[in-house]
């Protein structure tokens, strides 16, 4: 039987100490990190048990009568009515031209006859209805959040106050908008080409250009890397002509001039959408 010497005898019991120490600290870390973890869960769970509308503002129901979806050209609005009158309306997604069938068969029908003062219970039920929360992303985000955004104008104009005062306070006044260079659906030659005539349209003070240009319409699947070295001289021609404005962070005139675009659109002009076969009909194939 091999026998410890003094030295591996000490060594050992101080590892074995060492180890229990180690032990317990780590259990009194694991024991501290899942209180911390708890309590932080906790707090999550309280914020979402308080409501987000303030349905004190309204003492008397709000039942929504009609929601209707409206289209000029490329253009979308939702309107929607109480039956005491009230209005709302909202400005749809230009992807709403691809999304109008599930806004008509599957939100639609069940905003109706709804309270709109149970906006918060709507919004959690409406991914139940007809199984809508099989669906993804943009494809029922949007159709949802343009009849929520038509709602809470119609609620706003009820109480005589702003959306934001509706669900929280307001808190900054005024707010930076950057110009977004949303043409991709453009060939590059004209996509540079847009970027800098709205640049000289609006009073712009902050750029957003995607870094990874890609032309939704083509089916190449390298072309990006045909066209690298074109890319990088227009972001360079681009951002040399915007450096003073871009050095700022917000936009003076962009947000009251496109208000001003939209507010002066016609709504007679809108024809009401009810089913697909009127949007397949007017399609030239």
């Amino acid at each position: 039987m091999k026998t410890q010497t003094r030295r591996q005898f000490l060594t050992a019991a101080v590892a074995s100490g060492a180890s229990a120490v180690l032990s317990c600290n780590a259990a009194d870390i694991s024991s501290r990190a899942s209180d911390e973890i708890f309590f932080r869960y906790e707090q999550l769970d309280e914020v979402l048990r308080q409501p987000i509308l303030k349905k004190e503002l309204f003492p008397a129901p709000v039942i929504i009568e009609s929601v209707e979806l409206l289209q000029f050209n490329s253009s979308y609005l939702c309107r929607v009515r109480s039956t005491d009158g009230a209005e709302g309306i909202s400005v749809a997604h230009p992807n709403m031209s691809n999304l109008f069938p599930i806004f008509i068969r599957n939100v639609q029908p069940f905003f109706l006859r709804q309270d709109a003062r149970e906006l918060d219970l709507i919004m959690e039920k409406i991914y139940i209805y007809r199984f809508n929360f099989r669906f993804n992303g943009l494809a029922i985000g949007l159709p949802i959040a343009t009849i929520e955004f038509a709602i809470l104008d119609m609620l706003g104009k009820i109480a005589g106050k702003p959306v934001a005062q509706l669900i929280g306070e307001i808190h900054n006044p005024e707010v930076g908008l950057y110009m977004a260079t949303e043409y991709r659906e453009l060939p590059l030659e004209r996509h540079f080409e847009r970027i800098q005539a709205d640049m000289a349209k609006f009073d712009v003070h902050a750029l957003k250009i995607k870094v990874g240009y890609l032309w939704d319409s083509t089916r190449d699947i390298h072309y990006i890397l045909r066209h690298h070295a074109k890319v990088s001289r227009q972001f360079c021609t681009t951002f040399s002509t915007c450096t003073e404005n871009c050095q700022r962070n917000c936009i003076h005139d962009t947000a009251s001039k496109i208000r001003n675009e939209v507010t002066n659109c016609i709504i007679t002009d809108f024809k009401k959408l009810t089913c697909e076969s009127e949007w397949y009909a007017s399609l030239s194939l």
